[in-house]
């Protein structure tokens, strides 16, 4: 795979959380998001992986971190449906 293709190592990695293979989800987020460390959206994935696996402190920051990046009436309108799906307040 090419490592400098972001798009591709961002749907290798929602491939591989689909499958629950969360260690090699989060590698190719990880991996994506040295090439691109202000997007948004991988932020947000990456907090998805730690919320499956129970690691609710660092998906929280991870989401932090994304809502810092993006600040649009579109994404914050997701996160926002998505806390409450979650019950957060």
């Amino acid at each position: 795979m090419d490592f400098k293709n972001n798009e591709a190592m961002v749907n290798m990695a929602l491939c591989y959380r689909n499958l629950s293979n969360h260690t090699e989800a989060l590698a190719l987020f990880n991996k994506a998001l040295i090439n691109s460390p202000h997007d948004s959206e991988i932020l947000n994935n990456i907090g998805l992986i730690f919320y499956d696996t129970g690691k609710y402190e660092e998906a929280v920051q991870s989401y932090l971190k994304s809502l810092d990046e993006k600040k649009d009436g579109i994404f914050l309108t997701k996160m926002r449906k998505s806390s409450i799906i979650w019950g957060w307040p």
